[in-house]
């Protein structure tokens, strides 16, 4: 069935990326079929001035294969074409997924703080909390030029990065925690909606399972 007032949002849309890069129809038209040309596609596909006109005003379709065909030349982002984003440009969608990401990252440090949970993430900081030098050395890795590293990387995971949560009542230490694992889950916007303030954290693979407060103390044999 027809999208009507989707046809019309997608047609402004390439209309005002159409105008932001200073092509008029016949130019696009021209080099979508240089492409298609060069491509040898032009025997199945082609483009004009007419057909991009009656998409600009939402009477025609805008379908996918000429949308990412359009936002290829426009240098624009298919999904804001397509009506499906509101960031023009691909770097506009990066910029504000990284913006996201650093909210949700400061929400939920806010949160184990309030359950009184410190997040390890330096060779020093693990140092302030745990005594047993092999059991801190064994998380300490070396860049190329052979120097220790201040971060804390696993001894498994191909020396990925990873943190700890110290229980600051019971002076208890998690398991270890990828730190990877961790940044998936905040870009995961799915995941994020999913859960509440007080569960920032479910059972998820890599991770460990939501534990406040933490129910025994980590042992070095790990």
């Amino acid at each position: 069935m027809k999208n009507y007032e989707l046809d019309e949002k997608c047609g402004k849309r390439l209309s005002k990326c159409m105008e932001l890069a200073k092509i008029n129809g016949t130019t696009l038209a021209n080099e979508m079929n240089e492409y298609y040309k060069a491509h040898g596609l032009s025997a199945t596909k082609s483009m004009s001035q007419q057909k991009i006109s009656t998409i600009t005003t939402g009477r025609v379709h805008l379908k996918k294969e000429d949308a990412e065909l359009l936002a290829m030349i426009l240098n624009v982002d298919v999904d804001y074409l397509l009506g499906k984003s509101d960031h023009i440009t691909r770097l506009e969608k990066a910029s504000d997924r990284y913006g996201l990401k650093l909210e949700r990252e400061d929400l939920y440090c806010q949160i184990l703080k309030l359950h009184g949970y410190k997040l390890i993430t330096t060779v020093s900081a693990l140092q302030e909390v745990v005594t047993d030098s092999f059991f801190i050395n064994q998380w300490i890795a070396e860049d190329r030029n052979g120097e220790k590293t201040v971060t804390l990387h696993h001894k498994d995971k191909e020396r990925s990065r990873i943190f700890f949560l110290y229980n600051t009542k019971n002076k208890e230490l998690s398991p270890p925690i990828l730190m990877d694992d961790f940044m998936k889950m905040l870009e995961d916007t799915d995941y994020h909606f999913q859960c509440n303030l007080e569960r920032p954290f479910r059972e998820r693979q890599e991770m460990w399972e939501y534990m406040i407060p933490v129910k025994k103390q980590y042992k070095r044999n790990l």
